[in-house]
């Protein structure tokens, strides 16, 4: 019997009813125990689904039991359970807790419950179970019965839950899709992977073998069904990408079958296996990432629902996620402004109201769900480093393709002839990031791929001088509300100061990090950046100017040359190309606009 792939199985239990998961570790636990183990199961089970015969003559009522559960709270069902057992007139020697939950420590719960019950406890929990799914044929035979089912969503394109908002259900499949085609096909321009990938997206639900077959015709309609937008681009490359991939020298990877006497296309078993390996890739990671959440939480609290937690920060990143791709459809729309700023926070409040908590419990979550989040962002694994990237390049393309797919091919060509001046915001927030790993590090792992990719910093005067203002500013509030209180801040009165630095600086003192030294102290925070004594003073700004041009690898422009630059015949003709640039762009964004609206 072919062995069964083990993401697949950590997909199947975060998705199981209770009930079909009691079917299959039953029978799961009599191919691993053998005849030994006899189910009970029923609604009077009197706190056993099931018990061990410890010896040849022994009778029913065994003192070894089986509690089989996919309850979050391990310690409180295993409680019950032994209390149960004793209720019910049994002796319970040991019980073997089967669940299909991750639980981080389990052998010091273990003996926990055993010194609490007088009972001794066995836990088996979901990273025993996939570590054990091949065992033999017969737990092989209990996955497909009873946990395969859960998986068959996994063979649709664009499958992968990583946006789990319905309102963009349709959208999320496709770009979904088309940010896993684009990322295996690097060296492809933009522009032929997407058009690739919608092509066989148009695909879906064809089959050879039931003679389920596309015409041409029948793949451009349903192309511009799912994203209107396209259709100023595919129209004129559908024939010659369709041949390619359907070509005996295509390199893409992937294959389109076309039969040439009825002139129809179908996906051939071969590409819709490779979709399903990619849909499992990035569903195995997802629930990584939210078992990781639900350890965390389990950190900060032991009353809160661990699984309620992790959905809440996931939906929350999706949520921030969210709100900056709107914010980059509107600037390229040129409706800057109409996003206002917004805070984690506030996106947090936002999920507990659509989740319906409330009063002090939804003081308490949100207190919780900040906390998972920042050990996210702040002390990030390699794991959510990946699925933060690939969520991040999903609403891209999810927003960018309500525009006008054109803007892919735009945003990929103008890299090395960029020129970015680097605004107050990025740099303020670059000076966040001292106290955080390398890989954590956001805002200034940006900077450093732009230089990469052959984009020009620049740092301008004015700039600076916001800058200065703004450290300035930080330490007034410092001196007049922290200062004398220092030794009594903790890490949620900090949390709620509006100056970015002196969050970081409580946050680097009061949690420093493993292997990063954290500030001595207030003034040597600052002299980081501008030595102390001079920060109120005009050579302030000097210093400042010289420490960002050096730390970020700026280059520095004055007002006067800022002037001079757009004041010189060469910028004047800059401009005008610029100005018939975005009138263009203004007039396909109107049209794509109205087709949207």
């Amino acid at each position: 019997m072919p062995m069964v792939n083990h993401p697949l199985v950590e997909i199947a239990l975060t998705r199981v009813s209770g009930q079909d998961f009691e079917k299959f570790a039953n029978a799961f636990l009599s191919a691993i125990i053998g005849v030994e183990y006899q189910p009970l199961g029923g609604i009077h089970d009197g706190g056993a689904d099931g018990f061990i015969i410890t010896g040849l003559y022994a009778e029913r009522n065994s003192n070894a039991f089986c509690q089989i559960s996919i309850q979050e709270n391990h310690k409180a069902k295993i409680r019950h359970t032994a209390k149960r057992l004793k209720e019910s007139g049994r002796n319970p020697q040991s019980i073997t807790y089967v669940t299909a939950q991750k639980i981080k420590n389990l052998d010091k719960d273990a003996r926990s419950l055993n010194r609490e019950t007088g009972v001794f406890i066995i836990i088996y929990d979901a990273a025993w179970i996939i570590n054990h799914i091949n065992y033999s044929n017969a737990t092989i035979a209990a996955f497909k019965s009873f946990l395969q089912p859960y998986l068959a969503f996994l063979g649709r394109l664009g499958a992968a839950t990583l946006i789990e908002d319905p309102r963009h259900l349709q959208s999320r499949a496709i770009c979904i899709f088309l940010r896993q085609e684009v990322e295996r096909r690097e060296k492809s321009s933009l522009i032929e992977s997407v058009a690739d990938s919608l092509i066989l997206w148009s695909l879906e639900g064809t089959d050879p073998e039931r003679e389920i077959l596309a015409t041409r015709t029948e793949i451009l309609k349903r192309i511009e069904e799912v994203l209107p937008t396209a259709k100023n681009f595919i129209r004129p490359v559908l024939e010659k990408r369709l041949m390619l991939l359907s070509s005996k020298g295509n390199l893409t990877g992937r294959e389109v079958r076309w039969y040439k006497k009825t002139d129809q296309f179908c996906l051939p078993y071969e590409t819709r296996s490779l979709v399903e390996k990619e849909n499992i890739e990035d569903e195995s990671l997802k629930a990584g990432v939210l078992s990781d959440f639900e350890a965390c939480s389990r950190d900060f609290s032991e009353d809160l629902s661990p699984r309620m937690i992790a959905h809440i920060a996931h939906r929350t990143i999706e949520l921030m996620f969210e709100r900056q791709g709107l914010e980059l459809s509107a600037f390229l729309e040129e409706k800057v402004g109409e996003y206002e700023d917004f805070s984690i926070s506030d996106q947090v409040d936002k999920v507990l109201r659509e989740k319906g908590v409330t009063g002090e419990k939804a003081t308490f979550t949100k207190e919780v769900v900040l906390s998972v989040i920042r050990r996210a962002f702040y002390e990030s694994t390699e794991k959510q480093r990946r699925y933060f990237s690939k969520l991040s390049r999903t609403y891209s393309l999810l927003f960018l393709l309500r525009l006008d797919p054109g803007v892919l091919e735009y945003f990929q060509s103008m890299s090395s002839s960029f020129v970015l001046f680097v605004g107050t915001d990025i740099l303020i927030r670059s000076l966040s990031e001292r106290y955080l790993p390398k890989e954590d590090q956001m805002t200034c792992n940006m900077l450093e791929m732009l230089r990469d990719a052959g984009a020009d910093l620049i740092l301008a005067q004015p700039v600076v001088e916001e800058i200065h203002s703004h450290l300035k500013n930080t330490d007034r509030e410092f001196r007049n509300d922290f200062r004398n209180t220092e030794r009594y801040v903790s890490i949620e009165v900090a949390r709620h100061s509006p100056k970015i630095l002196i969050r970081t600086y409580f946050y680097a003192q009061l949690r420093p990090l493993e292997g990063i030294d954290a500030p001595k102290g207030w003034r040597s925070f600052i002299d980081q950046v501008c030595d102390y004594d001079l920060l109120h003073e005009p050579r302030g700004s000097d210093q400042v100017k010289k420490y960002l041009a050096e730390r970020f690898s700026l280059q520095f422009i004055s007002t006067e040359d800022l002037e001079k630059l757009f004041s010189s015949e060469e910028a004047d003709e800059l401009a005008g190309r610029l100005e018939r640039i975005r009138a263009e762009k203004s007039r396909v964004l109107a049209g794509m606009t109205r087709r949207w609206s």
